[in-house]
């Protein structure tokens, strides 16, 4: 495209993240003359990770004259969660989000040492930029305030934004997502774009509604024995329901883990947790070790250092895992987490624990619309154009295949991290070079990937030190992870000794050798250092 069409664009689309993976997701929205960001999100490592704590956009070439302000959908960590290291580099940004997410926001900033103002919007509210306007619309989702966003340009077109959400109707926590209303504000539009969720695609079914599980948490709650519960502590709505029936039970509740609590808390300061804080009792408030006891903790992932890796591990100061007790897992296992899970759900169960999964009873739901969710929608609204979003790549593809056979008169496009997607008289789509996620460590720092290289290299290969003393003509090796036999080691000891001191090689020549060397006999080459005492 050249540089005279793109000037004309009326709006313009680029996904810094969240397209081609389910997480990270962050976008740009933009006219000629001003630009939003929506959502600021990470996304976690799926395989080992060697330090990797979690991975960001690349956000560090965005002209922070043009993009004054960042709007978030909800308070997903996918969405939400590197908000702090957006401040560094842009740190006059004006941040707006739903109440909910605010304060979540808010919370998760004090953390990191950094404060700043944070608007909030509910639903109805109309952004007015130079080039294009933005209406939220309320949607439902796996955490309280979840929008979608409505954009209107000022020539033809209207874009749908829509990354998280399911329908409900039937709902009694929040109101439903209201098609009906969102159809008569596009229907100003002759030209409508729609960015929605790919994540369920592959599900052919409605997705429930938390309602609908209520039934089946009371049949599992109604147990004799001490009961664990572990779910994402962000969906306050499930555990309300868990809440609601173990007093209906007459349980007594406790919760573990720092996540839990901060979410309650969040959950209480924007008054939609529906109890009083006195019942809020952490496990070190009273006896957990009854039998008309309800545990809610937090780590249903099972990563390393969750409450529940520790209970499993029999390492809790304050509980151990027995015969006779429960434990439900009210969640799914995302990607790359199976290994983990299973492992704690065998260790519980060697232990005498009852493992209750999704699998056994309804007791879990999506947040994201399957198939029959997303016809609606398409029925529902004046959708022109279709560009999937929020997924993996073949979950795009499959979401664009499923417009095809479903609605042949939407005209659809497929792009990924980095395309830009520009609106004129028609679409354009523009693939530009893929960007490579950012990594960062626990303590926020960005590492770069060499270093992450080095560290798979010595954890699968191990590594030789090789310390050469010039002045006593000595050389000394030292290993980690590197097994190799007395003869071996002296053997090439005295290589080394001759090419050091006799053939006068470089460091870079005799660290060749080494792990040449090494192959024969190991059938792999370890990492090696050579240190000269010169």
């Amino acid at each position: 495209m050249n540089n005279s069409t793109e000037e004309k664009f009326s709006l313009k689309f680029t996904p810094l993240g969240g397209l081609g993976q389910i997480g990270a997701n962050m976008s740009l929205i933009e006219g000629t003359d001003e630009g939003i960001i929506v959502d600021t999100g990470i996304l976690f490592p799926r395989e080992r990770n060697f330090g990797i704590s979690y991975l960001i956009s690349d956000f560090y070439t965005v002209d922070k004259k043009k993009f004054k302000a960042l709007i978030i959908t909800h308070a997903h960590e996918d969405h939400l969660g590197a908000i702090h290291k957006l401040l560094e580099y842009h740190p006059s940004i004006e941040i707006w989000a739903p109440k909910f997410a605010a304060f979540v926001l808010k919370e998760k900033l004090q953390e990191t040492g950094q404060h700043h103002n944070i608007n909030i919007y509910d639903h109805g509210h109309d952004f007015e930029f130079k080039n294009f306007t933005i209406k939220t619309f309320q949607v439902n989702h796996s955490t309280p305030h979840s929008f979608g966003l409505y954009i209107k340009t000022q020539e033809d077109w209207g874009v749908l934004y829509c990354t998280d959400f399911k329908i409900n109707h039937d709902d009694s926590y929040e109101p439903h997502f209201n098609l009906e209303e969102l159809a008569e504000i596009m229907k100003a539009k002759p030209k409508n774009l729609s960015l929605v969720d790919s994540t369920n695609i592959l599900h052919k079914e409605k997705t429930p509604s938390e309602i609908e599980l209520l039934h089946d948490i009371e049949k599992i709650l109604n147990h004799k024995g001490r009961i664990f519960v572990t779910l994402f502590p962000s969906n306050i709505y499930r555990l309300t329901s868990f809440l609601q029936v173990a007093q209906k039970l007459g349980k007594e509740c406790f919760f573990y883990g720092r996540s839990m609590h901060f979410y309650i808390r969040c959950a209480l300061e924007t008054e939609i947790f529906p109890f009083s804080p006195e019942i809020i009792k952490d496990v070190s408030d009273g006896n957990i070790e009854t039998p008309n006891t309800v545990i809610f903790v937090s780590g249903c992932q099972c990563d390393f250092r969750s409450s529940l890796h520790t209970i499993a591990r029999g390492h809790s100061a304050y509980t151990q895992i027995k015969g006779g007790d429960r434990v439900i897992f009210s969640s799914i296992r995302i990607p790359g987490n199976e290994q983990q899970i299973q492992q704690v759900q065998n260790m519980m169960t060697e232990s005498g624990a009852e493992i209750i999964t999704e699998k056994d009873f309804k007791i879990h739901c999506s947040g994201h619309p399957g198939q029959e969710d997303l016809k609606l929608l398409y029925k529902s609204l004046p959708i022109t154009h279709a560009i999937p979003i929020h997924g993996e790549s073949h979950f795009l593809k499959r979401h664009e295949d499923f417009i095809h056979e479903n609605f042949p008169n939407i005209k659809t496009k497929l792009a990924y991290n980095n395309y830009e997607l520009i609106l004129n008289n028609k679409i354009h789509v523009i693939k530009k070079e893929a960007k490579d996620l950012i990594l960062c460590q626990r303590n926020h720092n960005i590492i770069d990937r060499t270093v992450i290289s080095e560290r798979r290299k010595i954890a699968e290969n191990g590594v030789v030190f090789v310390s050469i003393h010039k002045k006593q003509k000595n050389v000394q090796i030292y290993s980690l992870g590197v097994q190799m036999s007395e003869d071996t080691h002296d053997a090439l000891r005295d290589e080394i000794s001759h090419k050091a001191f006799k053939q006068h090689k470089d460091d870079e020549t005799i660290r060749v050798f080494v792990r040449k060397y090494l192959e024969e006999y190991l059938d792999y080459r370890p990492v090696a250092v050579i240190a000269t005492d010169r």
